[in-house]
């Protein structure tokens, strides 16, 4: 398992306070700024975070009611709110006095209830994985931490890649064989170019034949929490549980040119949102159109296309 994060644990909850922000809208790229600590600069990297603790979810309910066929009431039933904050990284263009102007628009309202803030980014820039081939052993995998067919089978789970807290990073010409899970891109990690990349599974036996299939891995390639990536000339030739993903919040991500023999893209927990999937070869059999399990289907936030 090749894993890339910053020394420090990357967690907005732990990072610096530089400053409160006052109430905003979607789609404004200026914001005003109050109780400030820390130095803020034109050029800087922030992460704007906001955390929900009220009893109505009301900032997991802005993310997600305009889903279709979603009731407020399916947000709070469906137990995947328990993680209630948004982080987003982004760039400062300008500041002048108070007031702070972003290069992207406001993916969301900020509203003090929120607690919205800005908080110190702390990142790994510039740094990849290329010109590599990642082959595991042949054995079998668990599945959730549950062995397969015999109980008492010592197992292994074989990860490929996961990416946290990379800022301008890159996946370039890698080809990982006999992984559970190939390339896992969590939160905070922002502007991150993935392509020319190859994922093959090993078939379990763990998982149930869905439409003819039995998947070979869980997870092939996931925007797990990711903001603002690239996916793309990617391959998946045997089909995974789940083989393109998005969750846990992840917005703005695009995934193009890829292709697979039975490509599943599944919308996963905890409401992505705002995602594009473009020019996707899905091979000669998609299984219940945007995921493969019925399980996952109240957890697609809206705006992705």
């Amino acid at each position: 398992h090749i894993w890339i994060q910053p020394p420090s644990k990357n967690d907005g909850g732990n990072s610096e306070i530089l400053a409160n922000i006052n109430p905003a809208l979607r789609g404004d790229t200026k914001v005003s700024l109050n109780n400030i600590s820390g130095e803020i600069k034109a050029g800087d990297w922030v992460v704007i975070k906001m955390t929900d603790n009220s009893p109505n979810n009301d900032l997991r309910k802005h993310v997600t009611v305009m889903a279709d066929g979603l009731s407020e009431d399916q947000v709070v039933e469906s137990g995947i709110i328990e993680n209630r904050r948004v982080y987003w990284p982004v760039k400062i263009r300008e500041i002048s006095g108070n007031q702070l102007t972003l290069w992207q628009p406001l993916k969301n309202d900020i509203r003090t209830i929120w607690q919205p803030e800005v908080r110190k980014y702390v990142w790994l820039a510039e740094v990849g994985i290329e010109n590599l081939t990642v082959d595991f052993p042949e054995d079998r995998h668990k599945v959730h931490g549950h062995s397969p067919d015999d109980t008492s089978y010592d197992e292994k789970i074989y990860n490929g890649i996961s990416i946290e807290g990379v800022l301008n990073g890159w996946i370039r010409n890698v080809r990982l064989k006999n992984v559970q899970n190939g390339i896992d891109i969590d939160e905070l990690t922002s502007h991150l170019t993935i392509r020319e990349i190859t994922v093959i599974g090993k078939k379990t036996g763990a998982y149930e034949t869905i439409n003819g299939l039995r998947p070979y891995g869980h997870h092939g390639i996931g925007f797990n929490g990711s903001q603002d990536s690239l996916i793309e000339y990617c391959s998946i030739p045997k089909s995974f549980r789940h083989d393109i993903t998005i969750y846990h919040l992840a917005s703005g991500n695009v995934t193009r040119k890829c292709s697979g023999e039975h490509i599943a893209i599944d919308h996963h927990t905890r409401y992505p949102y705002g995602n594009l999937f473009s020019d996707i070869n899905v091979g000669s059999k998609l299984a219940t159109g945007i995921n493969r399990d019925i399980n996952w289907s109240y957890s697609g936030g809206p705006q992705n296309t």
